[in-house]
């Protein structure tokens, strides 16, 4: 859906020609309003015009919106909602920063704000196309299609040439199984515009409904072919790869989705991926014989309340992660079948990482076991003569100058610690972290491997990391997961086993999965007296 920001880039670029600004701001200027331009570019010459001063209240409300249009193409879109906020305080009357904040918001899953910014964009301005498909957007990423649909079909109402409302509509009649109707909307976005990857998506999606498996993958290839980073295509590839039986190709083509960032990144083909990719696991997962087997008793939980958060961060801008959501997968699959309520968090930005954490330590108050697993980037970081280990967050600035920049997108293991520990009866926590990045370490930035960790700052908790201090995890084959998180998800729950000896099974496993090159470490072992069981034999 990335094409929205083009198409209101030139909508809204004529307005900046009337702007009152100095001849020498001009390249600035064309540069900041620019669609082709690099992301980066963009913003600083958005940046620059704005520092300048001499700018009327509303031509500054204009470069700020701007500015948030090249953020949302960069996919920082806390930054692109800031600038709309100020936009907004400068020109109350201005829909296009409402649709766009309305934008930014959606992107955030955060859709009834969506809703409400758009709303009012169609207040100040009725006849705003983009607006409609921004609320249909957030309308159809909650489920409620009917209302997506109606929004659409105004847009489309408003502007017959618009082939992203019809490619949006395809998707969503595609979600109502009237495949029919997707086709006719799929084919009339292709001949409005040949070069959009998107409708072939739609289409795609539509013949395999129709149960035309070799039509869907061949549409889907083309996409692909058009635009390899593409969302809608590499899930529609997948979607046919799976029906094909092509279990381990799907699984690769949602992993690549999920990793996608920045303008290409879209709320709705993130969902599906996420749900296409959960029944791909658990299809792989599943022995074959398992259909016709007769059904196995339960592994029963000990009494009492188990909870576990799993934060999954794959989708860093600088260096992402294939593996994380996977890890995520199989860490719930492990822990739901022990009676544990997991709750997983996918791809968090710094703000969302604290709440999470937050959340997660009110939820585990009074629980028998409370269980956090992480997979993502980590490192350690001096900053102010202490060495740190962070959790990184997706928001994490890789490229940073200085380690306090680089700081600001972690969380400190330690602090997690302390915010989630002693709410519960025992506190587990595993932190896989791959924490090699050579984008980093070629600034010396930050320290291969996590700095040495003084077991006495995790009083009360068991703790866990996927390899030895001072040593790099490796993310594992994309698809398959993590070593670490393989070999915990099908240790961990083995009913009569204790905790603590899961953990030397687990670190057996691993280091021979790896050749001895990732030896987890146990860096804390508090648990109740006589020891934990997550499992009993039926």
């Amino acid at each position: 859906m990335g094409t929205w920001f083009r198409r209101l880039l030139i909508a809204t670029g004529a307005l900046l020609w009337t702007c009152n600004i100095a001849s020498a701001q001009h390249a600035d200027r064309v540069t900041c309003v620019s669609a082709t331009a690099p992301s980066d570019q963009a913003a600083a010459a958005c940046t620059r015009v704005l520092a300048r001063g001499g700018l009327s209240d509303t031509d500054r409300a204009v470069f700020l919106r701007d500015r948030s249009f090249v953020y949302d193409r960069k996919g920082e879109y806390d930054k692109a909602i800031s600038d709309c906020n100020e936009a907004i305080r400068l020109k109350p009357d201005d829909a296009y920063a409402f649709s766009g904040r309305g934008f930014a918001y959606a992107s955030k899953g955060e859709y009834d704000k969506a809703i409400s910014d758009c709303n009012e964009a169609i207040r100040l301005k009725p006849d705003d196309a983009y607006a409609f498909d921004n609320r249909g957007i957030a309308y159809a990423n909650k489920g409620e299609y009917d209302k997506a649909i109606s929004d659409y079909d105004e847009a489309i109402r408003l502007k017959p040439d618009d082939a992203d409302a019809l490619e949006y509509r395809a998707n969503v009649q595609v979600d109502r199984h009237e495949y029919d109707r997707a086709i006719a909307d799929a084919d009339e976005a292709i001949r409005l515009d040949l070069k959009l990857p998107n409708p072939h998506a739609a289409r795609s999606r539509a013949l395999l409904g129709k149960g035309n498996v070799s039509g869907a993958l061949a549409e889907a290839e083309q996409v692909v072919a058009l635009k390899p980073n593409y969302m809608g295509g590499l899930v529609a590839r997948g979607e046919a790869e799976a029906k094909n039986g092509d279990l381990r190709k799907a699984l690769d083509d949602f992993n690549r989705a999920l990793v996608v960032i920045g303008v290409d990144r879209d709320p709705y083909w993130a969902n599906k991926a996420e749900e296409d990719r959960t029944l791909v696991v658990a299809a792989l997962a599943t022995p074959p014989a398992a259909a016709s087997a007769p059904p196995q008793p339960m592994p029963a939980a000990p009494a009492g309340r188990h909870v576990a958060l799993v934060v999954a961060n794959g989708a860093y801008r600088d260096a992402p992660l294939a593996n994380p959501g996977v890890d995520a997968d199989l860490i719930k699959a492990g822990l739901e079948r022990v009676g544990f309520k997991v709750t997983v968090k996918r791809d968090l930005p710094l703000d969302g990482f604290e709440q999470a954490i937050e959340d997660f330590a009110d939820e585990a108050k009074g629980a028998e076991v409370a269980l956090f697993y992480f997979a993502g980037h980590g490192f350690s970081l001096a900053s102010g003569g202490v060495q740190q280990n962070l959790l990184m967050a997706t928001d994490a600035n890789f490229l940073a100058k200085t380690g306090y920049a680089l700081q600001s997108g972690g969380e400190s293991l330690e602090h997690m610690q302390q915010v989630i520990a002693g709410h519960a009866h025992a506190t587990l926590i595993f932190i896989d972290a791959c924490r090699n990045i050579p984008v980093v370490a070629s600034r010396g930035l930050g320290g291969r491997g996590f700095a040495p960790i003084d077991a006495s700052a995790f009083d009360g908790a068991f703790v866990v990391i996927s390899t030895r201090q001072g040593k790099t995890a490796d993310d594992g084959v994309a698809g398959q997961g993590s070593p670490f998180a393989r070999a915990v998800a099908k240790i961990l729950p083995t009913p009569d086993l204790r905790v603590e000896d899961a953990y030397y099974l687990i670190r057996d496993e691993v280091n021979t999965e790896t050749s001895g090159a990732e030896v987890p470490d146990l860096i804390r072992s508090d648990l109740p007296k006589g020891g934990l069981v997550l499992a009993q034999k039926p």
